[in-house]
C-alpha cells in the first residue's frame, strides 16, 4: 500500500478498544486501543487512555465527532 495521502488528504485509521484484566484479583480491568495507519499498516500501540483523547481530540471540531460520540453515548 501507498504510504501518501489520498486525493483529498485524508489518512483513514483503524482505531481498537478492548479492556485487559487487571494484574491481580483485585485489580480494576483496564482499557487499551491499537491504532493502525491502513496505508502504512503502521501500528501504535495505547496504554493510556488519555493519550488517545489527545489524539482524538485534534479532530474533534473537524469531523463532528462530538456530535458523533454524543449520539453513540445516548444509545446505552
Amino acid at each position: 500500500m501507498s504510504n501518501q495521502l489520498s486525493d483529498d488528504g485524508s489518512h483513514v485509521f483503524i482505531i481498537r478498544l478492548w479492556r485487559e484484566p487487571g494484574t491481580n484479583k483485585d485489580a480494576a480491568p483496564e482499557w487499551r486501543a491499537l491504532i493502525e495507519n491502513v496505508s502504512t499498516s503502521t501500528r501504535h500501540p495505547i496504554k493510556d487512555m488519555t493519550i488517545l483523547r489527545s489524539i482524538l481530540s485534534m479532530f474533534e471540531d473537524n469531523v463532528g465527532l462530538n456530535d458523533f460520540l454524543d449520539s453513540y453515548r445516548s444509545k446505552f
